[in-house]
């Protein structure tokens, strides 16, 4: 099965990949914030501001973490100069 997309379904739980769960080039950090980013509605405000308000993790352990999901190919995002 050769797909980038993860089908999302309409329920109030997430379905995480094994192939990404699996994948042992990712940190469990980035896994962690994969799986709760995965989890909010597609017009959730994904800003490092609005991340850091609701996990642990500072802005730049979020960043830092982004950079990693994207440098293995799992997201892809754009940086606005507004955050």
């Amino acid at each position: 099965m050769e797909s980038n997309k993860i089908k999302k379904y309409k329920v109030n739980y997430s379905q995480i990949s094994n192939e990404f769960l699996s994948d042992k080039t990712l940190s469990l950090k980035a896994k962690g914030l994969f799986c709760f980013m995965y989890s909010k509605p597609d017009d959730f405000n994904f800003t490092i501001r609005s991340l850091s308000k609701l996990l642990l993790e500072g802005q730049r352990s979020i960043m830092a973490t982004l950079q990693e999901l994207k440098v293995k190919g799992w997201v892809s995002y754009t940086k606005f100069p507004d955050g």
